[in-house]
């Protein structure tokens, strides 16, 4: 099944998201969860502005959990990738 142009739109939006926290968060600008959510929760805003279907937006607003909780899981991941890297650099196994 096709995906629909909202459900594509909200894809590339997340992305964009977490390519902008992943951003403030190495500028060390977002340092915390709690930031890292009221930056989500402000695009998720920008982007109900522009949506004209008071339907789409009601999705919008739903999934707005689910997006912070796959960002969580994303950071999360993304972390403890860093981790391992520079844990195996500190033993010598890695060389950039």
């Amino acid at each position: 099944m096709e995906k629909s142009f909202f459900e594509y739109y909200c894809n590339v939006t997340e992305n964009i998201v977490f390519a902008q926290l992943d951003a403030e968060i190495k500028e060390q600008k977002v340092i915390t969860l709690k930031e890292c959510a009221k930056t989500l929760r402000q695009q998720m805003l920008l982007l109900r502005k522009e949506l004209k279907n008071e339907e789409e937006k009601n999705v919008l607003v739903k999934n707005q959990a689910v997006i912070f909780k796959r960002y969580k899981e994303h950071l999360i991941k993304k972390i403890i990738r860093n981790s391992i890297q520079k844990e195996l650099k500190n033993r010598g196994k890695l060389k950039k």
